[in-house]
């Protein structure tokens, strides 16, 4: 599978509270629950002129560059502090899909795998007050042949700071009954919880956006200067230098363990450039020896105000140097940083004809039909075998 976006759909579960919260991460929540999305156009890629990135500033080494200057971790860890903390709240649509990547040496020049295979997400936090809400729509190609029309799913998660709140839709073509219970094959089913597992690519989306940035080591983004504090705490960070005026090159170890058992050391290195917001332009992972190892992202950047933020991202296999390569790209439209937003929009309501279940007030019911409060607490028990039939 392709890592930004298209994982298997799983049911909605109730687990344990999530991971502690740090500055930039909005309180996650539920993980699988899905939900339906009101139809909208996918918006024209527009805005300030897109700022790409000098090829020299984005090809690291395993090395150390030479003529570089150290630059000490605690100042780095102030400046970009500094700029993280400008942002407030941010709103943006983005759209994943796989590309065939015909020259690995210009990855932004990638085409789409097929106009069928996407995914579209519209989303929304507060920082500050730990607020999210992402709505999304995917298509996969059908895999009958004469099934011309790609499959769709859409939905949305949220966090108003006191539930999370998850719809799902699925497609009528692929509406089976889930591998979890309670067993459902309701095409509409919306889930209410306190504290769900975190994790999927919902939770990555909400944390691609600066001032959270991903890495090649995990899908789900934290500020540039949470992953450096991180690494000099376990002695893993190698070093930060300045190749460029305001471009670093920042190093650090990690462990990795395959789907064979074997550990794998290997090296992330890291060109940021101060200059445009403290801003990831290429990440690459090197196995110890200095051979190219895993993934490479590579971005283009662009400017709103006193803000940057990546255009696009294309995230491919390094190794393979020659072409074609298949990986997958994430363009950002609509964006819009530090606008007030109201609290309504982190509390999204479930459609006519959704089958909830809150588990807050343990309660299971149909949006739109009449139903007693009592009535609804006895189907909930009943659904997890909490009380007789």
């Amino acid at each position: 599978g392709w890592v930004l976006g298209m994982s298997v759909l799983g049911a909605c579960r109730l687990a344990t509270q999530g991971p502690t919260k740090k500055r930039g991460e909005p309180a996650m929540g539920i993980r699988f629950c899905w939900s339906i999305l009101l139809a909208f156009p996918l918006p024209l890629l527009v805005g300030s002129q897109l700022q790409t990135v000098a090829p020299a500033f984005v090809s690291p080494t395993v090395q150390v560059p030479a003529q570089a200057k150290t630059v000490p971790v605690e100042k780095a860890l102030t400046i970009l502090e500094a700029l993280e903390r400008r942002y407030r709240t941010v709103r943006f649509a983005a759209k994943s899909e796989p590309v065939v990547i015909e020259d690995p040496s210009d990855p932004l020049s990638a085409r789409p795998k097929s106009a069928d295979d996407y995914q579209y997400e519209e989303v929304a936090v507060d920082y500050e007050r730990q607020l999210y809400v992402i709505h999304w729509r995917d298509f996969t190609p059908s895999r009958k042949p004469e099934d011309k029309r790609p499959i769709e799913r859409c939905g949305f998660i949220a966090f108003d700071g006191k539930e999370y709140r998850a719809l799902r839709c699925m497609d009528p073509r692929t509406a089976v009954a889930q591998n979890a219970p309670p067993v459902s094959t309701w095409s509409l089913l919306g889930c209410i919880s306190h504290n769900y597992e975190p994790g999927s690519w919902l939770d990555n989306t909400a944390f691609s956006f600066p001032p959270n940035q991903v890495s090649t080591t995990s899908g789900k983004g934290k500020p540039l200067s949470q992953w450096i504090r991180d690494k000099s705490d376990t002695g893993e960070l190698l070093g930060i230098e300045e190749s460029a005026p305001g471009v670093w090159t920042i190093r650090w170890k990690d462990t990795y363990t395959g789907s064979s058992g074997r550990t794998y050391e290997r090296i992330v290195v890291t060109t940021c450039d101060v200059n445009r917001g403290g801003l990831i332009l290429e990440q690459v992972d090197y196995l110890e020896s200095g051979r190219l190892w895993g993934p490479r992202i590579v971005y283009a950047l662009e400017q709103q105000d006193d803000f940057w933020f990546p255009k696009i991202s294309v995230r491919f296999s390094a190794p393979q140097l020659r072409g074609p390569v298949i990986g997958s790209r994430r363009e950002y439209s609509q964006v819009r940083i530090n606008e007030r937003i109201p609290d309504e929009v982190f509390r999204p309501e479930f459609p006519k004809g959704t089958l909830v279940r809150d588990y807050i007030r343990k309660q299971t019911y149909i949006v739109g039909e009449p139903i007693e409060e009592a009535q609804a607490v006895r189907r909930f028990m009943q659904e997890h075998g909490l009380a007789a039939p």
